[in-house]
């Protein structure tokens, strides 16, 4: 998956005798698909990843730390961080390391080369550019060595490797303060790579305070369930054991757990989360387990991956034997919303994007796109907050599906731009502890025209207080996208050219798009263009290609070949369009991608499918089915046309019950789903399957459409398939095919 850069070019400059404190923060996201991480400085990037500029499926984990985008301000001795992209590995590397930067460089050289003589695509690390600045340990250079120390006043952000060049799982290192989570990560099999740069220490710029709470635990009630692996180890150097057996656990708002798994039954409690509301510890006893080894009492961690997953682990190691359980869970369940305190104030806090733009009869100018901190705190409507050196308040009134509107005024901003009111402001409770903020503004001079935005999540602290009204009910299940409406919203619009290895971002703005469909036929504005396009249905969005004219910005004008609108709540659309063209100085690729609120035409939807089929009198689907010789196969194409493809043959189990409910495994993957309905005839079924732990991770993520056929010779034929845009003009191809048997 190949982000589309929106880094801006750092000048060099002297070191200032005092630094500034940190002018943004480096935020992380997750794809539990790939089991990559990633962190990013820019804020236009990190609205671009949230917006699915980056593909599916990437969540913020919630976790930050301090850099500058600006290295004047940073202090005396601080260090470039380079920031690569290998294809291949389908991952980023970071590093604040002068030689291992310069390593990687020359490397890049030589493997463009060759692969250039062999007429080959380069798959190798890739140079992007400065990613940012951050301070370097002290005692190895910037090097990552277990014998650095960070300066004080700062704290250690570790360095986390998932071995994957060895075990083909796709190179990826993580980046985190926490000591307990880089040991988490080596539980999981990753290798720890010391101290790779320093970050200031602070107390907020995360998704919540640094603080670690403990007693509720609202955002984790839920029934979740999911494969897992339960590994013993007699030491020193002795034999292992391995299984693979379904977890089931249960978690109530006090964070008491029970669960059942691989004959065992489990119960324990959460005793503390970290101020991130993403790493939770505890204790766990495990009885009745049929291999006596699992039997005890155990440390638990977890780690919440976004809202749906959660990476469980406990385990002990003694002089004499290593009992492990590595688990990764599913909820098919919403948590309930905290119920509504009854008196005081509600404090929301978070990492948010600042970006504030200046145009005129120039160049747009970018005076700042960061990311920092934001505090607001609600007292009933009435607002007051402080972020980036603003100080906020204003009053506010409930609207439609519980948003909080109404003017907000700021001053003292670090950044000017940012001072005074903000007309558009929107305040919406997301669950029990989060609060999504949208805070738009934009002041005319002459033929100056200044826009300041302040977008993101925060999340709700302790405490009693009045807060927003709760959240609208559950959203109904997915319906099929419509052919007919008109939408209208705010939508990054991106044009990168790459040349050599290096990005530079010509055009990052954030423009008024509007999109009109009449029974698939598209049109629209923005940026200055105009749009025409035919969209088609497919699964549960459009796609389908269109063409711009008379763009502001000539980048934008000509043929998109990827075009695709996907349904969201309320009627809203997620569009991304996707063009790439060759130029004298490189490649130039060009994006446009946002989520649009329903416009005021009617939205119309395509005529429902027929109802379904009974199946044929003494059909059984229920049972065990498998097969030793199924075909999985993998097929990455590249914008340049080149295409490879692995395919390999491989066992899979699935069971169906007779509640129509699908578990199962194969080439390390552990199934779950449902069937959910017959199609067509009266033996063709549809069903939806969620793969985990796969030995190839292209195959780990949700299959939203899977096939199955009960042939006439009683067998049942199998076809899965997922795509998943890898950026770049990449696409990769996922696809389970064989026939099964009883």
């Amino acid at each position: 998956m190949k982000f589309r850069p929106l880094l801006l070019a750092l000048a060099a400059a002297a070191q200032c005798a005092h630094a500034a404190p940190p002018d943004t923060q480096a935020v992380e996201f997750f794809n539990p698909a790939l089991q990559h991480y990633f962190i990013t400085a820019d804020a236009n990037e990190a609205l671009g990843i949230d917006s699915g500029a980056a593909g599916s499926g990437w969540v913020r984990t919630g976790r930050s730390f301090g850099a500058w985008k600006n290295p004047a301000s940073a202090p005396a001795g601080a260090t470039a961080v380079c920031r690569f992209y290998s294809t291949g590995a389908n991952s980023h590397f970071f590093t604040a390391s002068a030689s291992e930067c310069a390593s990687l460089k020359a490397l890049e050289a030589t493997q463009r080369q060759q692969a250039s003589q062999a007429g080959v695509v380069f798959t190798g690390w890739a140079f992007e550019g400065i990613a940012f600045t951050a301070t370097a340990p002290a005692g190895a250079n910037g090097t990552q060595k277990a014998s650095v120390s960070c300066p004080a006043g700062t704290e250690d952000i570790f360095r986390a490797y998932n071995n994957g060049f060895a075990n083909g799982l796709g190179a990826n290192h993580r980046f985190v303060n926490d000591a307990t989570l880089r040991d988490l990560m080596v539980d999981r099999g990753w290798t720890s790579e010391g101290v790779a740069f320093c970050a200031p220490v602070q107390d907020s710029g995360t998704s919540a305070p640094a603080v670690p709470t403990s007693g509720s635990y609202p955002e984790l009630v839920a029934s979740w369930s999911g494969p897992s692996n339960w590994e013993t180890k007699t030491l020193p150097g002795g034999a292992s054991t391995e299984t693979r057996a379904t977890l089931a656990v249960a978690i109530v708002d006090d964070g008491t757990l029970t669960g059942t798994g691989n004959g065992c039954t489990l119960a324990g409690a959460l005793t503390k989360v970290d101020g991130f509301r993403v790493f939770y510890t505890g204790n766990v006893t495990v009885a009745a387990c049929a291999d006596t080894r699992f039997n005890g009492a155990f440390p638990l961690k977890i780690e919440r991956l976004g809202s749906g997953a959660l990476q469980l682990h406990f385990g002990l190691e003694s002089s004499t034997a290593e009992v492990e359980v590595e688990s990764l869970l599913t909820t098919a369940t919403t948590p309930p919303p905290v119920p509504p305190p009854a008196t005081g104030p509600v404090t929301w806090v978070g990492t948010v994007a600042w970006i504030a733009t200046q145009s005129g009869s120039g160049p747009d100018t970018v005076l700042a796109a960061v990311n920092q901190p934001l505090s607001l705190t609600l007292d009933g409507t009435a607002l007051t907050g402080t972020g980036f050196g603003c100080t906020f308040a204003g009053t506010l009134t409930a609207g439609n599906e519980g948003k909080l509107s109404g003017p907000v005024s700021a001053s003292g901003c670090q950044q000017a731009a940012f001072n005074g009111a903000y007309t558009q402001v929107s305040l919406q409770r997301e669950s029990g502890v989060a609060l999504e903020v949208e805070l738009d503004k934009s002041t005319s001079s002459g033929q100056t025209t200044t826009k300041a935005r302040i977008r993101g999540v925060l999340s709700g602290q302790d405490g009693t207080g009045n807060p927003p009204p709760p959240p609208p009910p559950p959203t109904p299940p997915e319906t099929p996208p419509a052919t007919t409406g008109s939408w209208s919203g705010d939508a990054i619009f991106l044009a990168v050219q790459r040349q050599n290895g290096n990005s530079t971002t010509l055009k990052s703005a954030h423009e008024t798009l509007t999109l009109v469909l009449d029974k698939g036929a598209l049109s629209g504005t923005g940026l200055g263009c105009t749009f025409a396009g035919t969209l088609q249905v497919a699964g549960s969005g459009l796609t389908g290609t269109a063409t711009a004219t008379g763009c502001s910005d000539a980048n934008f004008n000509g043929a998109y070949s990827s075009v695709a609108l996907k349904n969201e709540d309320n009627g809203a659309i997620e569009v991304e369009f996707e063009k790439e063209a060759s130029a004298a100085q490189g490649s130039i690729r060009v994006t446009i991608a946002g989520t649009l609120p329903a416009g005021t035409g009617t939205v119309t939807p395509p005529p429902p499918p027929p109802p379904p089929v009974p199946p044929a009198p003494g059909f059984v689907l229920a049972g065990t089915w498998g097969a030793s010789d199924v075909e999985w196969t993998v097929v990455t194409r590249q914008s340049n046309n080149q295409q490879q493809t692995v395919t390999g043959e491989h066992a899979l189990s699935l069971t169906i019950s007779s509640g129509n409910t699908i578990t199962g495994s194969g080439f390390g993957c552990g199934f779950t789903g449902s069937v959910t309905q017959p199609v067509a005839s009266v033996q063709v079924f549809v069903a939806t399957l969620l793969a985990a732990g796969c030995t190839n991770p292209a195959f780990n993520g949700s299959y939203s459409q899977a096939g199955l056929h009960a042939s006439d010779e009683g067998a049942l034929e199998l076809e899965i398939e997922r795509e998943v845009s890898a950026g770049g003009g990449a696409k990769t191809t996922v696809r389970i095919e064989g026939r099964l048997t009883k």
